[in-house]
């Protein structure tokens, strides 16, 4: 179990595509094009999106709404606050927001990967276990405090607003064992991926190959 807490310095400030605003990147697959990435950007008032064909989308608005997407002859949608909202990269898309606030974004590039986002709340002192399943597992703090016991390790983590647990099964027959405790009202993301089987079937198939020479 590989196992990260990233924090705010770990984050690279980068450029949108279209250079209409900054990103931070909160994690990005190591493969090229990637497969999946996580980010955080500030809005303010109106933008638009970059492009990202070949990509399925999730955006999160943690501040005030309401947020107002128009997709290029897609039609539109009217986000709260907190609010998990999945779109195609593909689509052309304008928002509308008033003053500025931060969002959440998470890309999985068709075919390759899936990404399952959720986001959560927990009263103090309340407790939730996470699923065993899924390649790579992200909880990004939003408000309030976690504690974050991994039970395969013994140890625990607290994990406070703008930082995030990265757990990466490997191999992937590996279990997560995960379970979050809220230190006070917690808000938080819990971020999924899911890498494609054939990926993993084609991996075998070309090591298969190259033995064989």
């Amino acid at each position: 179990m590989k196992i990260r807490h990233l924090k705010a310095s770990d984050y690279p400030l980068q450029t949108w595509k279209n250079g209409q605003g900054t990103t931070l990147e909160l994690a990005v697959d190591e493969k090229t094009p990637y497969r999946w990435r996580l980010s955080s950007a500030t809005m303010i008032g109106a933008s638009e999106f970059s492009l990202y064909e070949g990509y399925q989308r999730a955006l999160i608005l943690l501040g005030p709404g309401p947020l107002h997407l128009r997709h290029e002859g897609a039609g539109h949608r009217s986000l709260a606050s907190f609010e998990v909202y999945s779109f195609s990269g593909d689509l052309k898309t304008k928002a509308e927001l008033i003053g500025a606030a931060q969002d959440f974004n998470v890309w999985a590039k068709h075919g390759e990967a899936r990404a399952s986002v959720f986001a959560m709340n927990l009263k103090d002192q309340e407790r939730v276990d996470f699923p065993l399943k899924g390649d790579e597992h992200f909880i990004y703090c939003v408000e309030g405090s976690l504690s974050l016991f991994e039970r395969n390790t013994d140890h625990t983590y607290q994990v406070n607003p703008g930082e995030m647990l990265h757990l990466k099964r490997l191999p992937r027959k590996e279990c997560l064992d995960l379970q979050a405790k809220g230190e006070g009202a917690a808000r938080f993301i819990w971020t999924v991926i899911h890498l494609a089987e054939k990926t993993a079937r084609q991996k075998k198939t070309t090591t298969g190959k190259s033995k064989g020479l």
